[in-house]
């Protein structure tokens, strides 16, 4: 008998409910907070789910914080 097995184990990005904050990297309001949960998936159904960690992305350049970037002063 032979069994074909589709399945993953890959990170699910859902973006939390926040007004973006200023990156410090790339200066431009882009970096929301995101819970980041890893998932084994067969056949596309989820299966069993890690622990979750809150990370703040930045849309733009990908900067990656746990927590929150400083608001600071831009001058030009």
């Amino acid at each position: 008998m032979f069994f074909f097995f589709v399945g993953s184990y890959a990170p699910k990005l859902s973006r939390m409910i926040s007004s973006p904050v200023r990156c410090p990297t790339c200066f431009s309001p882009t970096v929301y907070h995101y819970k980041v949960q890893h998932q084994l998936s067969m056949f596309f159904i989820p299966i069993w789910r890690t622990k979750s960690k809150y990370l703040w992305i930045c849309d733009r350049c990908n900067w990656t914080g746990s927590s929150r970037p400083e608001e600071q002063e831009i001058t030009t």
